[in-house]
């Protein structure tokens, strides 16, 4: 199964969880995550802290006109 995320703004958030579960999309939940960006001299760094104490780096490299970013994921961990 692949993952996918759609960033957007919508009004109607019921609506968008009624289609997207008609769709026969799954509900996972609310993710409290924080996501701290660094400067890097190429693409951006992100670090990723998600409720549980689980945690990833991703670098992000977008080519410029591509409209996709190859991703680099590596997990880590934070806190006790």
């Amino acid at each position: 199964m692949r993952n996918l995320e759609i960033k957007t703004r919508y009004d109607d958030l019921d609506l968008a969880r009624q289609l997207a579960l008609s769709l026969g999309a799954k509900d996972g939940g609310v993710s409290q995550d924080a996501d701290t960006y660094f400067r890097v001299q190429y693409g951006r760094l992100k670090l990723r802290q998600a409720a549980g104490g689980f945690a990833w780096h991703t670098h992000s490299l977008r080519q410029i006109g591509s409209g996709r970013e190859p991703l680099l994921r590596v997990p880590t961990s934070y806190g006790e």
